[in-house]
């Protein structure tokens, strides 16, 4: 019998970029957007170790992702498809309309050819699966940000 390092299941953890590869930038703003806030808080959890990720704000609605971001000026939104209020199709497209320098990745469980169609139409930048590898999450929104962040003036 043999016996596994790492996680108690047996799994390898994420692997955090060091600090010095993004030092003096602002991290990439995102906006987490999914009407089950305990996936919500896991996502905020697992991205919070990435010193170039910062998850300013959490909407359960495509409505309350519109009025988040008005405020809140994310660079990237991953966005659930399926929600009560406002579906996600339809926020991607009102949200490029009024904020076209956010992209939206499309983050769902629904692995529909119809879907992936409609949210890159309606201005998406990406269409990935929530049972995607984390790493392959987090290279995604660095590449849908619209360009390297800025430093911040605290830096």
């Amino acid at each position: 019998m043999s016996h596994s390092t790492g996680s108690p299941l047996g799994e390898t953890t994420a692997h955090v970029p060091p600090v010095g590869d993004f030092a003096g930038q602002a991290p990439i703003r995102i906006l987490l957007v999914d009407d089950q806030p305990l996936f919500r808080e896991g996502l905020r959890t697992l991205l919070s170790a990435y010193p170039d990720l910062d998850v300013v704000g959490e909407a359960a609605n495509g409505e309350e992702a519109l009025r988040l971001a008005a405020t809140l000026r994310p660079a990237v939104a991953l966005m659930d498809v399926q929600m009560p209020v406002l579906d996600g199709i339809t926020a991607t497209r009102r949200l490029r309309a009024v904020q076209p320098e956010c992209r939206v990745i499309v983050l769902t469980t629904f692995d529909n050819e119809e879907y992936v169609t409609e949210g890159l139409r309606a201005g998406a930048v990406n269409y990935l699966l929530k049972d995607a590898p984390l790493e392959k999450l987090v290279e995604a929104i660095r590449s849908a940000a619209p360009h390297p962040p800025t430093p911040s003036p605290e830096m």
